[in-house]
Protein backbone atom coordinates (compact mmCIF):
# COMPACT_ATOMS: atom_id res chain seq x y z
CA UNK A 1 0.00 0.00 0.00
CA UNK A 2 1.45 3.41 -0.99
CA UNK A 3 1.10 6.02 1.73
CA UNK A 4 1.27 9.77 1.02
CA UNK A 5 1.68 11.59 4.31
CA UNK A 6 0.36 14.95 3.25
CA UNK A 7 1.79 16.65 6.29
CA UNK A 8 5.46 17.49 6.47
CA UNK A 9 8.64 17.57 8.53
CA UNK A 10 11.15 20.32 9.17
CA UNK A 11 14.80 20.33 8.10
CA UNK A 12 18.09 21.65 9.45
CA UNK A 13 18.74 23.77 6.42
CA UNK A 14 17.08 23.66 3.07
CA UNK A 15 19.43 20.84 1.98
CA UNK A 16 18.49 18.51 4.84
CA UNK A 17 14.90 17.66 5.78
CA UNK A 18 13.19 15.30 8.21
CA UNK A 19 11.11 12.68 6.46
CA UNK A 20 9.57 10.70 9.31
CA UNK A 21 9.67 10.10 13.03
CA UNK A 22 8.80 7.19 15.27
CA UNK A 23 5.14 7.14 16.31
CA UNK A 24 1.58 5.94 15.63
CA UNK A 25 -0.57 8.05 13.34
CA UNK A 26 -4.17 7.77 12.15
CA UNK A 27 -4.33 7.47 8.38
CA UNK A 28 -7.65 7.05 6.53
CA UNK A 29 -9.31 4.00 8.15
CA UNK A 30 -6.17 2.60 9.77
CA UNK A 31 -3.28 3.43 12.07
CA UNK A 32 0.30 3.78 10.83
CA UNK A 33 2.94 2.52 13.23
CA UNK A 34 6.44 3.76 12.40
CA UNK A 35 9.08 2.16 14.63
CA UNK A 36 12.85 2.50 14.70
CA UNK A 37 13.04 -0.71 12.71
CA UNK A 38 10.72 0.81 10.09
CA UNK A 39 12.99 3.84 9.67
CA UNK A 40 16.08 1.60 9.56
CA UNK A 41 14.58 -0.57 6.78
CA UNK A 42 13.59 2.51 4.77
CA UNK A 43 17.20 3.73 4.88
CA UNK A 44 18.71 0.30 4.07
CA UNK A 45 16.41 -0.22 1.08
CA UNK A 46 17.20 3.30 -0.17
CA UNK A 47 20.94 2.65 0.12
CA UNK A 48 20.50 -0.59 -1.87
CA UNK A 49 18.53 1.30 -4.55
CA UNK A 50 15.80 -1.34 -4.37
CA UNK A 51 13.47 0.56 -6.72
CA UNK A 52 16.22 1.15 -9.25
CA UNK A 53 15.31 4.83 -9.90
CA UNK A 54 16.30 8.21 -8.49
CA UNK A 55 13.72 9.36 -5.90
CA UNK A 56 12.16 12.77 -6.47
CA UNK A 57 10.65 15.37 -4.19
CA UNK A 58 7.67 16.68 -6.11
CA UNK A 59 5.12 19.45 -5.56
CA UNK A 60 2.06 18.38 -3.52
CA UNK A 61 2.63 14.68 -4.35
CA UNK A 62 2.11 15.28 -8.07
CA UNK A 63 4.34 12.35 -9.02
CA UNK A 64 3.89 12.77 -12.78
CA UNK A 65 4.66 16.50 -12.79
CA UNK A 66 8.03 18.27 -12.60
CA UNK A 67 10.34 17.60 -9.66
CA UNK A 68 11.19 20.10 -6.93
CA UNK A 69 14.35 18.20 -6.00
CA UNK A 70 16.11 14.85 -5.79
CA UNK A 71 16.86 12.80 -2.68
CA UNK A 72 20.63 12.18 -2.42
CA UNK A 73 20.87 10.25 0.85
CA UNK A 74 19.03 9.18 4.02
CA UNK A 75 20.29 9.10 7.62
CA UNK A 76 18.96 8.22 11.04
CA UNK A 77 19.16 10.80 13.83
CA UNK A 78 18.25 11.27 17.49
CA UNK A 79 18.90 7.68 18.49
CA UNK A 80 17.30 6.39 15.25
CA UNK A 81 13.93 7.95 16.14
CA UNK A 82 14.01 10.29 13.12
CA UNK A 83 14.70 9.72 9.41
CA UNK A 84 16.29 12.63 7.53
CA UNK A 85 17.08 13.15 3.86
CA UNK A 86 19.66 15.17 1.97
CA UNK A 87 18.03 16.93 -1.00
CA UNK A 88 19.34 18.55 -4.17
CA UNK A 89 16.68 21.23 -4.80
CA UNK A 90 15.89 22.86 -8.14
CA UNK A 91 16.39 26.61 -8.35
CA UNK A 92 12.63 27.15 -8.48
CA UNK A 93 12.08 25.05 -5.35
CA UNK A 94 14.86 26.90 -3.47
CA UNK A 95 13.16 30.24 -4.14
CA UNK A 96 9.81 28.98 -2.90
CA UNK A 97 11.33 27.44 0.24
CA UNK A 98 13.44 30.49 1.12
CA UNK A 99 10.46 32.79 0.56
CA UNK A 100 8.39 30.40 2.73
CA UNK A 101 5.83 29.81 -0.01
CA UNK A 102 6.31 26.10 0.66
CA UNK A 103 7.46 24.95 4.12
CA UNK A 104 6.90 21.25 4.75
CA UNK A 105 7.90 17.78 3.54
CA UNK A 106 5.56 14.78 3.19
CA UNK A 107 6.99 11.28 2.84
CA UNK A 108 5.64 8.80 0.28
CA UNK A 109 6.33 5.12 0.95
CA UNK A 110 5.16 1.55 0.58
CA UNK A 111 5.01 -0.39 3.88
CA UNK A 112 5.27 -3.77 2.17
CA UNK A 113 6.99 -3.35 -1.20
CA UNK A 114 7.25 -6.30 -3.63
CA UNK A 115 9.46 -6.06 -6.73
CA UNK A 116 7.37 -6.35 -9.92
CA UNK A 117 9.95 -8.44 -11.73
CA UNK A 118 11.51 -10.68 -9.09
CA UNK A 119 8.41 -10.86 -6.83
CA UNK A 120 10.76 -10.44 -3.85
CA UNK A 121 9.38 -8.61 -0.81
CA UNK A 122 11.52 -5.89 0.78
CA UNK A 123 9.23 -4.47 3.47
CA UNK A 124 9.13 -0.66 3.88
CA UNK A 125 10.47 1.16 0.79
CA UNK A 126 10.55 4.92 0.18
CA UNK A 127 8.91 6.14 -3.05
CA UNK A 128 9.78 9.83 -2.68
CA UNK A 129 8.40 12.92 -0.94
CA UNK A 130 6.28 15.96 -1.64
CA UNK A 131 6.53 19.66 -0.86
CA UNK A 132 3.33 20.75 0.84
CA UNK A 133 1.83 23.26 3.26
CA UNK A 134 -0.50 20.78 5.00
CA UNK A 135 1.62 18.23 6.88
CA UNK A 136 -0.05 15.10 8.13
CA UNK A 137 2.45 14.05 10.78
CA UNK A 138 2.77 16.81 13.35
CA UNK A 139 5.60 17.74 15.73
CA UNK A 140 8.19 17.85 12.95
CA UNK A 141 10.02 21.06 11.99
CA UNK A 142 9.37 23.06 8.85
CA UNK A 143 12.06 23.23 6.19
CA UNK A 144 12.89 26.81 7.11
CA UNK A 145 11.87 28.09 10.55
CA UNK A 146 13.18 29.68 13.74
CA UNK A 147 12.93 26.33 15.51
CA UNK A 148 15.71 24.85 13.41
CA UNK A 149 18.61 27.05 14.62
CA UNK A 150 19.90 24.78 17.39
CA UNK A 151 19.57 21.67 15.20
CA UNK A 152 21.41 23.45 12.38
CA UNK A 153 24.38 24.36 14.58
CA UNK A 154 24.50 20.88 16.10
CA UNK A 155 24.37 19.19 12.68
CA UNK A 156 27.10 21.31 11.10
CA UNK A 157 29.42 20.72 14.06
CA UNK A 158 29.04 16.93 13.91
CA UNK A 159 28.31 16.02 10.27
CA UNK A 160 31.05 16.17 7.64
CA UNK A 161 28.53 16.41 4.81
CA UNK A 162 27.76 20.02 5.71
CA UNK A 163 31.40 20.94 5.09
CA UNK A 164 31.06 19.74 1.52
CA UNK A 165 27.97 21.83 0.65
CA UNK A 166 28.15 24.64 -1.87
CA UNK A 167 28.92 28.00 -0.24
CA UNK A 168 25.70 29.62 -1.45
CA UNK A 169 23.62 26.82 0.06
CA UNK A 170 25.50 27.29 3.33
CA UNK A 171 24.72 31.01 3.38
CA UNK A 172 21.03 30.29 2.74
CA UNK A 173 21.02 27.80 5.59
CA UNK A 174 22.50 30.15 8.21
CA UNK A 175 20.67 33.27 7.07
CA UNK A 176 18.47 33.37 10.17
CA UNK A 177 21.24 32.72 12.69
CA UNK A 178 22.82 35.32 14.99
CA UNK A 179 26.30 36.72 14.42
CA UNK A 180 27.77 34.59 17.23
CA UNK A 181 26.16 31.46 15.85
CA UNK A 182 27.49 32.22 12.36
CA UNK A 183 30.98 32.79 13.74
CA UNK A 184 30.85 29.47 15.58
CA UNK A 185 29.90 27.67 12.39
CA UNK A 186 32.56 29.37 10.27
CA UNK A 187 35.24 28.51 12.84
CA UNK A 188 34.31 24.84 12.66
CA UNK A 189 34.32 24.97 8.86
CA UNK A 190 37.77 26.53 8.71
CA UNK A 191 39.17 23.93 11.10
CA UNK A 192 37.71 21.15 9.03
CA UNK A 193 38.92 22.59 5.73
CA UNK A 194 42.47 23.08 7.06
CA UNK A 195 42.52 19.48 8.27
CA UNK A 196 41.29 18.18 4.92
CA UNK A 197 43.83 20.26 2.98
CA UNK A 198 46.67 18.85 5.09
CA UNK A 199 45.41 15.30 4.47
CA UNK A 200 45.17 15.89 0.72
CA UNK A 201 48.65 17.39 0.54
CA UNK A 202 50.12 14.49 2.52
CA UNK A 203 48.35 12.01 0.27
CA UNK A 204 49.62 13.71 -2.91
CA UNK A 205 53.21 13.76 -1.56
CA UNK A 206 52.99 10.04 -0.81
CA UNK A 207 51.67 9.37 -4.29
CA UNK A 208 54.52 11.32 -5.95
CA UNK A 209 57.14 9.53 -3.85
CA UNK A 210 55.64 6.17 -4.70
CA UNK A 211 55.61 7.04 -8.41
CA UNK A 212 59.28 8.09 -8.30
CA UNK A 213 60.27 4.84 -6.57
CA UNK A 214 58.31 2.74 -9.07
CA UNK A 215 59.90 4.63 -11.99
CA UNK A 216 63.44 4.01 -10.70
CA UNK A 217 62.65 0.33 -10.10
CA UNK A 218 61.33 -0.07 -13.65
CA UNK A 219 64.44 1.56 -15.12
CA UNK A 220 66.73 -0.73 -13.12
CA UNK A 221 64.75 -3.79 -14.14
CA UNK A 222 64.95 -2.75 -17.80
CA UNK A 223 68.72 -2.30 -17.61
CA UNK A 224 69.20 -5.68 -15.97
CA UNK A 225 66.98 -7.56 -18.40
CA UNK A 226 67.84 -5.68 -21.62
CA UNK A 227 69.84 -7.99 -23.98
CA UNK A 228 72.74 -6.73 -26.13
CA UNK A 229 72.34 -6.08 -29.87
CA UNK A 230 74.57 -9.05 -30.71
CA UNK A 231 72.42 -11.32 -28.56
CA UNK A 232 69.33 -10.03 -30.30
CA UNK A 233 70.82 -10.76 -33.76
CA UNK A 234 71.90 -14.25 -32.70
CA UNK A 235 68.48 -15.02 -31.23
CA UNK A 236 66.82 -13.78 -34.42
CA UNK A 237 69.00 -16.04 -36.58
CA UNK A 238 68.20 -19.03 -34.40
CA UNK A 239 64.51 -18.36 -34.69
CA UNK A 240 64.72 -17.94 -38.48
CA UNK A 241 66.71 -21.18 -38.84
CA UNK A 242 64.24 -23.08 -36.70
CA UNK A 243 61.39 -21.74 -38.81
CA UNK A 244 63.13 -22.78 -42.06
CA UNK A 245 63.77 -26.32 -40.78
CA UNK A 246 60.19 -26.62 -39.62
CA UNK A 247 58.82 -25.36 -42.96
CA UNK A 248 61.09 -27.74 -44.90
CA UNK A 249 59.98 -30.71 -42.82
CA UNK A 250 56.34 -29.74 -43.21
CA UNK A 251 56.78 -29.28 -46.97
CA UNK A 252 58.32 -32.74 -47.42
CA UNK A 253 55.65 -34.31 -45.30
CA UNK A 254 52.90 -32.61 -47.28
CA UNK A 255 54.47 -33.63 -50.58
CA UNK A 256 54.65 -37.28 -49.49
CA UNK A 257 51.07 -37.19 -48.32
CA UNK A 258 50.02 -35.59 -51.63
CA UNK A 259 51.72 -38.30 -53.67
CA UNK A 260 50.17 -41.01 -51.55
CA UNK A 261 46.75 -39.42 -51.91
CA UNK A 262 47.08 -39.21 -55.70
CA UNK A 263 48.06 -42.87 -55.87
CA UNK A 264 45.06 -43.87 -53.79
CA UNK A 265 42.75 -41.79 -56.00
CA UNK A 266 44.21 -43.32 -59.17
CA UNK A 267 43.78 -46.84 -57.75
CA UNK A 268 40.16 -46.11 -56.92
CA UNK A 269 39.59 -44.82 -60.46
CA UNK A 270 41.14 -47.98 -61.94
CA UNK A 271 39.03 -50.17 -59.67
CA UNK A 272 35.96 -48.33 -60.89
CA UNK A 273 36.96 -48.75 -64.56
CA UNK A 274 37.65 -52.47 -64.17
CA UNK A 275 34.34 -53.02 -62.37
CA UNK A 276 32.57 -51.44 -65.32
CA UNK A 277 34.42 -53.71 -67.74
CA UNK A 278 33.65 -56.69 -65.53
CA UNK A 279 29.91 -55.84 -65.36
CA UNK A 280 29.76 -55.49 -69.16
CA UNK A 281 31.41 -58.89 -69.66
CA UNK A 282 34.45 -57.31 -71.29
CA UNK A 283 36.90 -58.56 -68.66
CA UNK A 284 37.17 -61.41 -66.18
CA UNK A 285 38.15 -61.31 -62.49
CA UNK A 286 41.54 -62.95 -63.14
CA UNK A 287 42.53 -59.84 -65.10
CA UNK A 288 41.93 -57.34 -62.21
CA UNK A 289 45.47 -57.24 -60.80
CA UNK A 290 47.04 -56.85 -64.26
CA UNK A 291 44.62 -54.04 -65.10
CA UNK A 292 45.38 -52.18 -61.86
CA UNK A 293 49.15 -52.56 -62.50
CA UNK A 294 48.88 -51.40 -66.14
CA UNK A 295 50.36 -54.79 -67.22
CA UNK A 296 48.82 -55.24 -70.67
CA UNK A 297 50.67 -58.48 -71.38
CA UNK A 298 49.43 -60.12 -68.18
CA UNK A 299 45.98 -58.67 -68.81
CA UNK A 300 45.82 -60.41 -72.22
CA UNK A 301 47.35 -63.66 -70.92
CA UNK A 302 44.70 -64.03 -68.20
CA UNK A 303 41.79 -63.84 -70.67
CA UNK A 304 39.85 -67.00 -71.69
CA UNK A 305 39.90 -68.73 -75.13
CA UNK A 306 36.74 -68.80 -77.25
CA UNK A 307 35.82 -70.10 -80.72
CA UNK A 308 35.19 -67.69 -83.56
CA UNK A 309 32.97 -69.03 -86.33
CA UNK A 310 33.46 -67.27 -89.63
CA UNK A 311 30.64 -67.47 -92.11
CA UNK A 312 31.23 -67.60 -95.90
CA UNK A 313 28.86 -67.45 -98.83
CA UNK A 314 29.20 -71.04 -99.66
CA UNK A 315 30.82 -72.66 -96.63
CA UNK A 316 31.53 -72.16 -92.95
CA UNK A 317 34.88 -72.82 -91.37
CA UNK A 318 35.80 -72.86 -87.70
CA UNK A 319 38.83 -70.85 -86.74
CA UNK A 320 40.05 -70.84 -83.20
CA UNK A 321 41.28 -67.39 -81.93
CA UNK A 322 42.35 -67.09 -78.34
CA UNK A 323 40.87 -64.44 -76.08
CA UNK A 324 44.33 -63.07 -75.32
CA UNK A 325 44.84 -62.35 -78.98
CA UNK A 326 41.49 -60.57 -79.08
CA UNK A 327 42.34 -58.57 -75.95
CA UNK A 328 45.73 -57.61 -77.36
CA UNK A 329 44.10 -56.38 -80.55
CA UNK A 330 41.46 -54.44 -78.67
CA UNK A 331 44.12 -52.89 -76.42
CA UNK A 332 46.03 -51.75 -79.48
CA UNK A 333 42.89 -50.19 -80.92
CA UNK A 334 42.11 -48.49 -77.57
CA UNK A 335 45.69 -47.15 -77.25
CA UNK A 336 45.43 -45.60 -80.70
CA UNK A 337 42.17 -43.87 -79.74
CA UNK A 338 43.71 -42.55 -76.53
CA UNK A 339 46.57 -41.02 -78.52
CA UNK A 340 44.40 -39.76 -81.36
CA UNK A 341 41.34 -38.43 -79.48
CA UNK A 342 42.54 -38.04 -75.89
CA UNK A 343 39.99 -40.53 -74.51
CA UNK A 344 40.49 -42.23 -71.18
CA UNK A 345 41.58 -45.84 -71.62
CA UNK A 346 38.32 -47.34 -70.39
CA UNK A 347 36.25 -45.16 -72.77
CA UNK A 348 38.63 -45.95 -75.64
CA UNK A 349 38.32 -49.66 -74.85
CA UNK A 350 34.51 -49.41 -74.95
CA UNK A 351 34.63 -47.76 -78.37
CA UNK A 352 36.98 -50.54 -79.57
CA UNK A 353 34.50 -53.19 -78.42
CA UNK A 354 31.57 -51.49 -80.18
CA UNK A 355 33.46 -51.12 -83.42
CA UNK A 356 34.84 -54.70 -83.34
CA UNK A 357 31.95 -56.99 -82.41
CA UNK A 358 33.75 -60.18 -83.47
CA UNK A 359 36.65 -59.52 -81.10
CA UNK A 360 34.19 -58.47 -78.43
CA UNK A 361 32.30 -61.77 -78.79
CA UNK A 362 35.53 -63.74 -78.30
CA UNK A 363 36.30 -62.27 -74.90
CA UNK A 364 32.73 -62.41 -73.60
Amino acid sequence: MIIKLDENTKENNINFAQLLRVGKFAYLDRTLNFTKETLKQLKENFDKNIRGVALAVDYFHEAYDKAAGWIKSLELRNNSSELWMEVEWTENAKKQILSKELRYISAELNENYTDKETKKNYGPVLYGAGLTNRPHINKMSAILSEDTKDETIKFINTNEKAIKMEFQDLLNMIDDLTADEKAQILEKINEKLESEVEEVEATEDNKENAKAEDHEKVKMDEQEEKPSDAEKVEDTKKVEEAIKVKLSEDSIKLEDENIKLKEEIETLKKEKRFNILLSEGVAVESQREAFLNNDIEAFAKNSINVNLQEKGTDKTKNTEISADQAITKLNEIADNKVKEFGYTFDNAFKYALKENQELANIIK
